[in-house]
């Protein structure tokens, strides 16, 4: 039963997408404000390079700004001034 239940669940990276998209949302729907976020969206950042590297952070910002493409800019620019602190994971 456990075998079975892991090969159901999402990757560690399809997780952590799925929460950053939901905190741009919340961001876009001015729930929080970016200041507010920031720790959160470098958080995701980070547990992103330790579970898939560079290519789990590239992959995962491009999910998020094609999953909405009226904020895709904006969605870009956010995820990269959070980021910007992790110089060496840099997607």
């Amino acid at each position: 039963m456990r075998r079975l239940m892991q090969r159901f669940q999402p990757s560690i990276e399809a997780r952590i997408t799925d929460a950053l998209g939901k905190l741009l949302a919340a961001i876009e729907a001015s729930e929080v404000t970016i200041m507010a976020a920031a720790s959160a969206l470098r958080w995701h950042g980070e547990n992103l390079h330790k579970a898939g590297g560079v290519e789990a952070m590239r992959s995962a910002l491009d999910t998020v700004c094609t999953a909405n493409p009226d904020w895709a800019d904006e969605r870009r620019a956010t995820i990269t001034a959070a980021w910007a602190a992790l110089s060496e994971m840099k997607p």
